[in-house]
Formats: structure tokens, C-alpha cells, sequence
């Protein structure tokens, strides 16, 4: 593990719908990590672990969309990665 890095960890979650469901990690859900408007890091299963190098970073949740269709921002926060640490977010993607 190198010391210089740190590591980022996020998770897509239900936001809304059926009471079983809230909270949930969406499987379709789809992360986008950006540094300088860069695309650093994506997934498309609700899960991301990344190292990456310290600084800030826009995290993006998405649901995906219907064929043809654009994927739909959820939510999106700023985090600021430390040297040597894990640093976890948690989104939200409203299914009603």
C-alpha cells in the first residue's frame, strides 16, 4: 500500500421508495469521480474504491437511464482526500 495515496471508497444508496428499499445500495447506481473536470475514476455497479492522489475531488451519483436516454444526476459532494487515509461517502439516488 503506497503511503503517498489515498484511498476513496463510495456508495450509491436509495434515497426514497418503498421503506424496504431506502437506504439500500443501488446496483444500477453509477459513480463518477472528477478532479479539474477530469474523469479520475467511474463505476457502473454502485460501488467505488479507488486510490487515488490527495486533494479535492467531485464525487457524482447517478441513476442509470432508459436506452437512448442520459443518466440522471442524483447528488454530488466535494471531498478533500488526506495522504495515507480512507475517506468514505455515501450518496443518494431518489428511486420513486
Amino acid at each position: 500500500m503506497n503511503p503517498l495515496l489515498a484511498t476513496l471508497m463510495v456508495t450509491v444508496a436509495a434515497g426514497g421508495g418503498p421503506h424496504s428499499a431506502q437506504g439500500e445500495p443501488l446496483t444500477n447506481g453509477l459513480v463518477r469521480v472528477t478532479r479539474n473536470k477530469v474523469v479520475v475514476a467511474r463505476a457502473d455497479d454502485g460501488h467505488l474504491t479507488r486510490r487515488l492522489r490527495p486533494g479535492s475531488y467531485r464525487v457524482e451519483a447517478l441513476l442509470a437511464a432508459e436506452e437512448g436516454k442520459p443518466a440522471k444526476l442524483c447528488e454530488a459532494a466535494t471531498v478533500h482526500l488526506e495522504r495515507g487515509r480512507t475517506t468514505r461517502v455515501r450518496l443518494y439516488c431518489s428511486i420513486k
